[in-house]
């Protein structure tokens, strides 16, 4: 089965950068109309901003190559084919919950894909972290990806 991220990526950044762009818009419609030096602009204005910086990330990262394919051979990333025989395990990372920035409850991270190698087999990445002494690699964000989640479950469970 095959993974892509670009069009949420796309979808996501493309939505922000209209919001930076109202926002920005809107900031300079108050700058015309009331004069510059109102400390509201200046906070409307770093709004914006932030918005089209994520914006534009999300789209620079949507343009770089990525490709996920789960099948009876093995996993395929965008840079390197991995049969079965070379991974030792592969699984769903969901990172510890972390308090959420109200104080109010609990927030989970969004899960991750992280394939460890058999040893000897190297992976062009920083290794995220061990496992039994083998460095596992995170692959992808698993939000990011269409299908969706389940789908890259039930084709790992295969």
């Amino acid at each position: 089965m095959e993974f892509e991220r670009a069009g949420r990526l796309r979808r996501r950044g493309g939505r922000v950068l209209a919001f930076a762009v109202a926002v920005l818009l809107a900031d300079g419609a108050w700058v015309v109309q009331a004069g510059p030096g109102d400390a509201g602009q200046y906070a409307l204005l770093g709004v914006g901003l932030l918005a089209a910086v994520f914006a534009v990330s999300q789209l620079r990262e949507a343009a770089r190559p990525f490709r996920l394919r789960v099948d009876e051979h093995g996993i395929a990333l965008h840079d390197r084919e991995l049969s079965w025989a070379e991974i030792t395990a592969v699984a769903l990372e969901y990172p510890e919950a972390v308090e959420d920035y109200e104080g109010t409850g609990r927030a989970y991270p969004d899960p991750l894909l992280v394939l460890w190698p058999v040893p000897g087999v190297a992976l062009d990445a920083e290794p995220a972290g061990a496992r039994g002494g083998h460095p596992g690699y995170a692959v992808t964000r698993c939000t990011d990806l269409t299908p969706g989640v389940a789908e890259l479950s039930a084709a790992l469970a295969r």
